[in-house]
């Protein structure tokens, strides 16, 4: 079987091709671009087009949130995308963040959110959520407000198993990415063990959210690295866990 990786940004890498190369000959064949912003979208879908084995997703980061939140033509210019010749496969990113330098507020980052998830029901396609310092209110928009029926991920994954389990029980899979490899990160290590493999994907977030001892800037192919570390924990073999993600991931977002 040939892997993906369930969450990158390769489109920020200027060796892009050099990157996808090495990758692939390490058996990674593709993975899905996570969404940052309207004016990025064109971009993201030109580049999967472009590059077999890579697929898409729509969406506004909340670090990319300014105070003016939203376009007002955000669905339409997303309904346009989805009805185009290579569409999404899902929304996001979106969501919640109180660490990474956000430049909107908390409520227009709420607004972001929540009109977000309201298109993800609306055209039901699984989301892909950031959320970062910001679990006890995520909880409580998607359980008041709802998940598309797709359900969704959420990417890096980086918390307690007491909101792994959270998470869970609303349908969500968790994804782990680098963070994973951190000998400090304990409570991410807990999570990965409760996580059913059912519900277990595995991202590289490349080029950020490096594995420990890496350099900063890593690629795809750390996704193999990344899998070695959870299959320790999960006390499986790495080929394992990559096929498991892999299958995960297709089944999720129907790829």
């Amino acid at each position: 079987m040939r892997y993906l990786d369930a969450h990158c940004h390769l489109d920020f890498n200027p060796n892009v091709e050099l990157e996808i190369k090495e990758a692939l000959d390490q058996g990674i064949m593709g993975g899905i671009l996570g969404g940052t912003s309207i004016k990025d979208w064109p971009t993201h879908q030109q580049f999967c087009q472009k590059h077999e084995g890579f697929q898409w997703t729509l969406g506004v980061h909340p670090v990319y949130l300014t105070d003016q939140g939203i376009s007002d033509s955000f669905e339409n210019l997303a309904w346009s995308m989805i009805k185009s010749d290579f569409p999404p496969i899902g929304i996001g990113e979106l969501g919640l963040d109180r660490k990474f330098r956000p430049r909107a507020s908390d409520e227009i980052q709420i607004q972001a959110f929540r009109r977000q998830l309201a298109f993800a029901r609306d055209c039901n396609l699984p989301v892909v959520l950031h959320l970062v310092a910001h679990h006890g209110l995520a909880l409580e928009i998607l359980k008041k407000d709802g998940l598309p029926q797709a359900k969704g991920m959420i990417h890096a994954f980086a918390s307690a198993p007491e909101l792994a389990e959270q998470y869970l029980r609303l349908g969500l899979k968790l994804s782990f990415g680098g963070v994973a490899t951190w000998a400090n990160a304990i409570k991410v290590k807990k999570s990965i063990e409760i996580c059913p493999l059912k519900d277990l994907l595995v991202e590289t977030d490349s080029p950020d959210q490096a594995p420990e001892g890496i350099d900063q800037a890593h690629g795809l192919k750390m996704l193999i690295y990344i899998a070695s570390k959870i299959a320790e924990i999960k006390k499986m073999q790495t080929q394992d866990i990559l096929e498991q993600s892999t299958e995960n991931l297709r089944g999720l977002f129907k790829i």
